[in-house]
């Protein structure tokens, strides 16, 4: 697990927090009884928070490719970088021979009237090599050039907008899983991930009670202390106040959790 998934939990837990408080402040001014005042700010968080994953839900499901998707078209490119350009060639030509008519050359694939150039390699594909396959395919007879790759920037991505005369294609691992490996059925590699480590209460203690936490503790403190003196039911704030003062303290004395400091997030 990595610190990322602890954010989202806490940015999960902190956001409906702040939407209760931030109601609650509110419905004091329209409500009295305390009653009241606690369930309306409930209310209203629950909704803003069904509202909030329902759009979040829809936007996800607008994703044309899933997490496994995602993973295969990795495994697939990862492969790649491994063969040589021959082999590479070969792979594509066999692949794509299922449906199209394929002439394998020296650097890239004649298919039906296309060019494709797979180029693979660990860094992202540049602006310099899109404009070497350029020259290559300029004075070929082609509708298409298709550069197929493992990763690109965005300066590549721009380069190939400034040629008009042929239309200039250029797909990284998970473009090119959409449109190619998955509809040709490319395999995908056996490749052996790491199952994240599962991770303990008191690891989540270590990150909680860190002593680098003591700072953030003590703002909170203080701003809650500030609050309790202008705004209403300053009780709540005060026994907030007194609370995140004692993390504040306990995270900065505590020998338990502040034994390997520094691998802390590390670990995650």
């Amino acid at each position: 697990m990595r610190i990322t998934y602890i954010s989202k939990i806490l940015d999960f837990v902190f956001g409906n927090l702040f939407v209760f408080f931030v109601t609650f402040v509110w419905t004091r001014f329209f409500w009295n009884d305390q009653r009241i005042n606690l369930l309306v700010s409930f209310v209203i968080m629950v909704f803003v928070c069904l509202i909030y994953n329902y759009f979040s839900q829809k936007k996800a499901k607008k994703s044309e490719i899933n997490k496994q998707d995602i993973q295969n078209a990795q495994d697939i490119s990862t492969n790649f970088l491994v063969l040589s350009k021959n082999d590479v060639l070969k792979t594509f030509a066999k692949n794509l021979g299922k449906k199209y008519n394929v002439k394998i050359e020296k650097n890239f694939l004649h298919i039906n009237g296309n060019l494709l150039f797979p180029i693979f390699d660990m860094q992202e594909i540049t602006d310099k090599e899109i404009l070497a396959v350029y020259q290559k395919a300029k004075n070929i007879d082609c509708k298409k050039i298709i550069v197929v790759s493992h990763k690109k920037n965005v300066s590549a991505t721009q380069i190939t907008e400034i040629f008009t005369d042929k239309k200039f294609v250029l797909l990284d691992a998970t473009e090119a899983y959409k449109s190619i490996y998955k509809p040709l059925e490319f395999d995908v590699p056996k490749i052996e991930h790491k199952t994240p480590k599962k991770h303990s209460a008191k690891d989540y203690l270590n990150v909680a009670f860190s002593k680098k936490n003591t700072k953030n503790y003590f703002m909170v403190s203080a701003f809650l202390l500030f609050g309790s003196f202008v705004l209403r039911y300053n009780i709540y704030y005060l026994v907030f106040a007194s609370i995140t003062t004692i993390f504040a303290l306990y995270s900065h004395f505590n020998k338990r959790f502040n034994k390997n400091e520094e691998k802390i997030i590390e670990n995650i």
